[in-house]
């Protein structure tokens, strides 16, 4: 996980720290957030100016005596000899390369179907452990990886907190809860490892299980490290007691539908419990389930698909737009009406023009989708009923907001109130069956 830069050095900064190192709260400067965090003591990585920082107690316990990635490197027959010159063993140097430290290994397994096929198809993929190893020891990310949960406050009083990424959140923070409750055989000071997967999937049809299948061959390592917890290098020498709980799931809105064992044009919740596969699929059709019986979700500890596949800018801002919001506009105001009033829009500079309108558009981009969203408000205006525009923007409104980089309790309530006025005003956009 990554966090934002350090105030400026000499800052004064206010934070808090409970548990095993105390109950205090205290005013330090920049410096001194830096010398410390690069040791066993406090985890200040995420400590921002005028900001009160309280770290979940007892969590991400250093274990002292593992080697970093540079160690690794360093740790050749020819280390000492390079010493007085690094050119060593001079035009040897290419024949040696199989010496150095290598990453993840790529694998391959043939994969077996119950259904006819023309050739079984060949799987691909690295130990998802060593990928995440290979990350956490790579020491041009020092500073940048936080292993705690924390909760960020504006103030002392704990009133108001501020959200900045997955383990700043309430998420987190109860899963870590849920983790030390579950520690009674397991040694304290485990840490939280969250897992973001991203996938782009094939249109492979009736194929859905196969997905699943593949996928969950790849995460068994993630699953057993999620139940029983491994051992795991950061970079500086110590160790991790790292669970990986899966945080999210990075995925267009119909393969979510997929993922999640549901239906297309369905949302990603399910309540199949059936093993009878015949009585099965029949009952799929009536509840809206693609039929997946054994998704790669099942025996990972603390997954819930409704959590996991959250909205993401690309597809549920920008092209969720295109594809609903941009419609709207063209059965409200018309192909011709709109394009016209695009092509009437004055150059700005850093600001895409549509020349010839954007019905034509063919294969746009995010980008496009992003620039038209900036206009779309304007050019609409005094063409369609006043509530329709107060939904839309509404709905636009939403989605610029959600792309904040963090939020305070106060950002919340506003997108909420903001998303409340689109749905008290929608049924203008319903009624005009735009």
């Amino acid at each position: 996980m990554f966090h934002v830069p350090f105030p400026p050095s000499g800052s004064l900064l206010v934070t808090h720290y409970s548990g095993q190192y105390g109950d205090e709260q205290m005013m330090v400067g920049h410096d001194d957030c830096q010398e410390e965090n690069h040791s066993e003591g406090l985890e200040r990585d995420l400590v921002m100016q005028d900001c009160f920082v309280q770290v979940f107690p007892g969590a991400s316990k250093n274990y002292k005596g593992r080697k970093t990635f540079m160690d690794n490197f360093d740790d050749d027959s020819h280390a000492a000899k390079c010493q007085d010159n690094l050119y060593y063993p001079f035009a040897l140097l290419r024949k040696h390369l199989e010496i150095l430290p290598s990453g993840p290994q790529w694998k391959f397994m043939v994969i077996e179907v119950d259904f006819p096929i023309k050739q079984p198809p060949l799987l691909y993929f690295c130990n998802v452990i060593e990928c995440l190893q290979a990350l956490l020891s790579d020491p041009t990310l020092i500073g940048h990886i936080k292993f705690c949960p924390c909760k960020i406050f504006d103030s002392a009083e704990k009133i108001h907190q501020v959200y900045h990424d997955w383990l700043t959140g309430d998420h987190a923070w109860e899963l870590q809860i849920i983790l030390k409750e579950r520690q009674n055989l397991l040694p304290p000071g485990a840490m939280l490892l969250g897992v973001i997967l991203l996938s782009d999937k094939m249109h492979m049809t009736t194929f859905d299980r196969l997905l699943h299948h593949v996928i969950d061959i790849v995460i068994v390592p993630l699953k057993k490290a999620a139940e029983y917890g491994c051992m795991m290098n950061n970079p500086f020498r110590n160790s991790k007691y790292c669970f990986t709980l899966l945080a999210a799931y990075v995925a267009d809105t119909p393969e979510a539908c997929v993922l999640s064992c549901m239906c297309s044009s369905t949302s990603h919740v399910t309540m199949a419990k059936s093993n009878d596969l015949p009585e099965y699929f029949k009952a799929c059709k009536g509840d809206h389930l693609n039929g997946v019986n054994a998704p790669f979700w099942q025996n990972w500890p603390l997954t819930e698909p409704y959590i996991v596949f959250g909205p993401e800018a690309l597809h549920h801002f920008h092209k969720m737009f295109w594809d609903h919001d941009l419609q709207w506009a063209i059965n409200l105001v018309g192909t011709t009406q709109l394009d016209f009033r695009f092509t009437l829009l004055q150059p700005l500079t850093s600001y895409c023009q549509f020349k010839e309108g954007v019905s034509a558009l063919r294969s746009p981009s995010g980008q496009d989708h992003c620039n038209i969203q900036c206009y779309i408000i304007g050019v609409i205006a005094g063409a369609v009923l006043q509530e329709c525009l107060i939904a839309m923007h509404a709905l636009n409104e939403f989605w610029y907001h959600a792309q904040a980089s963090h939020f305070e309790e106060g950002d919340v309530t506003r997108l909420q109130s903001i998303l409340k006025e689109f749905h008290d005003k929608k049924a203008s956009t319903i009624n005009t069956e735009a």
